[in-house]
C-alpha cells in the first residue's frame, strides 16, 4: 500500500505541469507592486493666469488686465515727470534760501539794533536748517547742487540798497523790510510747491520750512 502511494506521488510530481510565470505588464516587465513609490503620479499644473470658461468671462479678464497695465504706465510716467519738476522747484527753493541766508549775514554784521541782529541770526539759522534738508532731497533725486548753483538768485540790487541805507543811517529799518519781504515771498513759494507735490517726504520738508518761516514773520 505504501509502495503504491509513493509511486502515485512521484508520478504526480513529475507529471504535474510547472506553475505559471508571473504576469507580464504591458511594458514588458513584471508587475511592480512599488510602482506608486518609484513613479508617483504627477500633479496637474494649475495656470497662474485665470481663464474664463465663457467668451464674456474671457473679455472681462482681458479688460481687467488691460486696466492694470494702463495704471502701471500712467504711474510710471507721472513718477518720471513729477520727479523732474519737483527737482527744478526744489532747486528754486534752495536758491531762495541761499539768498535769504546771505542777506541775513549782512544784517547781522551791519545792524545797530540788538533786535534786528537777533532777527538776522535767527533767520539765518532757521533757513540754513531748511536748506540742508532741501539739498539732501535734491541729492536723492540725482541733482548735485554746487555753491555756484545756489548763488544764482543773488540780488546785487539788495546790496546796493543796504549800502545806501547804511550811509543814510536807515540800515536797520531797510534791512528789516527787505528780509521780511524775502521771507514772505519764500514762504509763498514753499506753500505752492507743498500743494503741487505728492511726495510725502517733500511735503514734510516743506511743511517744516513753512512753519519755521511763519515763526520768523509772526504768522
Amino acid at each position: 500500500m505504501l509502495k503504491a502511494l509513493a509511486v502515485i506521488t512521484c508520478y504526480n510530481y513529475f507529471m504535474e505541469p510547472n506553475p505559471a510565470p508571473p504576469p507580464i505588464t504591458p511594458s514588458g516587465g513584471q508587475n511592480n507592486n512599488y510602482e506608486f513609490i518609484m513613479n508617483p503620479p504627477g500633479k496637474a499644473k494649475k495656470s497662474l493666469i485665470p481663464r474664463g470658461e465663457t467668451a464674456k468671462q474671457r473679455l472681462l479678464i482681458a479688460l481687467a488686465g488691460g486696466g492694470v497695465l494702463l495704471i502701471v504706465i500712467i504711474l510710471g510716467i507721472s513718477t518720471l515727470l513729477g520727479g523732474k519738476n519737483n527737482a527744478d522747484s526744489l532747486l528754486d527753493i534752495a536758491q531762495r534760501q541761499a539768498e535769504i541766508i546771505r542777506v541775513s549775514e549782512l544784517g547781522y554784521t551791519k545792524a545797530d539794533s540788538l533786535v534786528v541782529r537777533n532777527l538776522a541770526i535767527t533767520t539765518k539759522l532757521t533757513i540754513q536748517t531748511s536748506q540742508k534738508q532741501t539739498v539732501e532731497r535734491l541729492n536723492k533725486l540725482g541733482v548735485k547742487v554746487k555753491d555756484k548753483d545756489l548763488a544764482l538768485k543773488k540780488d546785487s540790487q539788495t546790496d546796493q540798497t543796504l549800502t545806501t541805507a547804511g550811509l543814510n543811517n536807515t540800515f536797520d529799518k531797510t534791512f528789516t523790510e527787505i528780509i521780511l519781504s524775502s521771507l514772505n515771498d519764500y514762504r509763498a513759494e514753499v506753500k505752492k510747491l507743498f500743494s503741487s507735490t505728492t511726495n510725502q517726504t517733500e511735503k514734510q520738508l516743506l511743511a517744516a520750512s513753512y512753519d519755521g518761516t511763519g515763526l520768523l514773520i509772526n504768522k
